[in-house]
């Protein structure tokens, strides 16, 4: 027994050593943070100390006269070569590439190479009070799936837009249109977007504050906090039932341990929900303009998002983070799920329901925000919710945003039906086939569709007749 634990403690206390040699070394001759090349020595001799200790514990156990804990230990010891033989084969699988299952993203002990980026930065976590937004006066082209490319630009503001003054030019009626990358226009060129289409056709402003990768929480504060200062009439918001419920979560913390990034949330239940970020300030993201260069300050916020957690969760975390056998037969998992997938209606409820709290919330939010201006919702489906529709059709989404706009005096268009009308020899024209976004006659159709509703004709001040692109 006495030699077993002179072994362990030998062990332990030889780490230790090579530790301090290796943090001496930075210390004097590099930057003093603990990183040598992209390993976290702090973090390395935590996780191996811990190895350490349970392997010391469980060979420890079976020398016990206790019956009991020496069968007991026993079994751990199997259970810790099973593991370590799982891990071994599947670290071979993932590194010779036989499997396509992705590495584990090791962020608590390595720098991720993906947390560093050279290219010119365009968008990222900009605002503290709405986050995701873009860098004013800047731009970048971005490549198609399909080969060819869009040059994206932003005004003084940050909107993908025409530079715009706060005061409306005359006496025209203006609109502010608040959304997503199905609001922004994402794939094509500015010119080409419902947004650009409607304005050169009525001659009335429609400012667009769309932007990728946000939701209705982001719709609500990026009105409250810049939209709003701009003078209008009208407000249009697209709503992709699609995506627009993937909003930040407390349940979905262990994610910033890969990317930690600033979103909003709304934490609590209903009617007590209160605004939350889910990092502390935003210039602890990887997508803030500070840390495009500086991994180990990202990694800084990954440990501080850890600490945040309660012990279970961290657990939990590290062999999510860590485990090639938990990384390979998670996606396994995920490969088989998906071979089952029908086309999903992103419309009916089962897609939506489990998450309606924080989108109705946003949703209402917004509405009262923009109460005195006409109000106008979009329901916008994915190419695959056109598909789901035709073979059965579905639609829980739509009478759920009618009630809101009962509520509030707001109008809500459907695209959904719209699109599914024309047939499905004309669906896929309006989507990029290789990406999902609208194609250019996908924006002429919406474009069409609004310009012909007659409580967007009246609220733009505009003659009753129908008119097309």
């Amino acid at each position: 027994m006495k030699k077993v634990m002179k072994f362990w403690a030998t062990l332990a206390g030889s780490l230790i050593v090579i530790w301090a040699l290796f943090r001496g070394y930075d210390a004097q001759f590099g930057n003093d943070d603990a990183l040598v090349g992209d390993i976290n020595l702090d973090t390395l001799l935590k996780y191996l100390l811990v190895g350490v200790g349970l392997l010391a514990a469980a060979t420890l156990g079976t020398r016990s006269r206790h019956g009991w804990l020496a069968n007991g230990s026993a079994s751990v010891c199997g259970l810790l070569l099973f593991w370590v033989l799982a891990e071994t084969i599947c670290f071979g699988l993932i590194n010779l590439g036989l499997t396509d299952a992705p590495p584990p993203f090791h962020s608590r002990v390595r720098l991720n190479k993906n947390w560093v980026s050279y290219e010119k930065q365009f968008w990222g976590d900009i605002s503290p009070e709405f986050g995701r937004w873009r860098l004013p006066n800047s731009s970048i082209r971005v490549p198609i799936c399909n080969g060819d490319s869009v040059l994206l630009t932003s005004n003084s503001y940050g909107m993908r837009d025409a530079e715009r003054q706060l005061a409306s030019p005359g006496s025209t009626v203006r609109a502010v249109l608040l959304g997503d990358s199905f609001m922004e226009g994402y794939m094509v060129d500015a010119p080409l977007r419902y947004s650009n289409l409607l304005e050169t056709k009525t001659g009335r402003e429609h400012l667009n504050f769309g932007i990728n990768g946000t939701s209705p929480i982001n719709y609500y504060l990026t009105y409250k906090y810049l939209a709003r200062q701009f003078e209008h009439e009208v407000v249009i918001v697209a709503l992709l039932p699609a995506n627009d419920f993937e909003d930040y979560s407390e349940a979905a913390k262990t994610g910033l341990l890969r990317y930690p990034i600033y979103r909003p949330y709304w934490e609590g239940n209903l009617p007590d929900l209160n605004l939350k970020y889910s990092l502390k300030n935003i210039d602890q993201s990887v997508a803030a303009p500070v840390n495009r260069q500086r991994p180990a300050q990202v990694q800084e916020s990954v440990d501080s998002v850890f600490h945040s957690m309660p012990w279970g969760k961290r657990i939990a975390a590290e062999l999510t983070l860590n485990s090639y056998a938990y990384a390979y037969a998670m996606n396994w998992v995920r490969k088989s799920a998906n071979s089952h997938l029908e086309p999903m209606n992103s419309f009916a409820s089962k897609s939506f329901v489990s998450r309606w709290a924080a989108f109705g919330h946003s949703l209402e939010e917004l509405l009262k925000a923009t109460q005195g201006k006409k109000v106008i919702l979009l329901g916008m489906p994915v190419l695959s919710d056109v598909y789901a529709y035709e073979k059965v059709p579905e639609d829980d989404f739509s009478p759920k945003i009618q009630t809101l706009c009962h509520k509030y005096g707001a109008t809500y268009i459907n695209i959904l039906p719209i699109v599914h009308r024309l047939g499905p020899k004309e669906w896929s024209s309006f989507y990029i086939p290789c990406d999902g976004h609208f194609s250019a006659k996908g924006e002429k159709l919406v474009a069409n569709i609004i310009l012909n509703d007659p409580v967007y004709r009246e609220a733009m001040g505009l003659e009753n007749a129908e008119e097309c692109f």
